[in-house]
């Protein structure tokens, strides 16, 4: 039991730490690409269901890359919010989407 909290720990700490900065650097890099909007090819529209918890720190990049696909108008893009506020919402998107950990993405 004692093994499996301690490497709880760690992966939780190596997460925090490194998701942050992946997410940060493929933000800059989307933002150096000269990318033209090809709008009128698109057949399909884009959903995202987007898993975080209130507490989350990386849950805020995730949500700010998600933000910033939707506001560059380049396809069809939608997202919902799927939050951890209570037992209950905690419980049910735990079972119906068996989520392992926050944030998640489904597209």
């Amino acid at each position: 039991m004692k093994k499996q909290f301690l490497w709880f720990i760690v992966c939780s700490i190596t997460l925090f730490f490194i998701t942050p900065t992946v997410l940060s650097a493929a933000i800059e890099i989307r933002n150096n690409l000269d990318i033209q909007p090809i709008t009128s090819s698109f057949t399909h529209t884009v959903f995202a269901e987007y898993a975080a918890s209130s507490g989350c720190l990386p849950c805020r990049y995730a949500h700010m890359a998600l933000k910033s696909i939707y506001q560059d108008h380049e396809q069809p893009f939608y997202y919902v919010t799927l939050s951890r506020k209570n037992i209950n919402t905690e419980q049910r998107t735990e079972i119906e989407y068996n989520l392992l950990g926050w944030p998640t993405v489904f597209f």
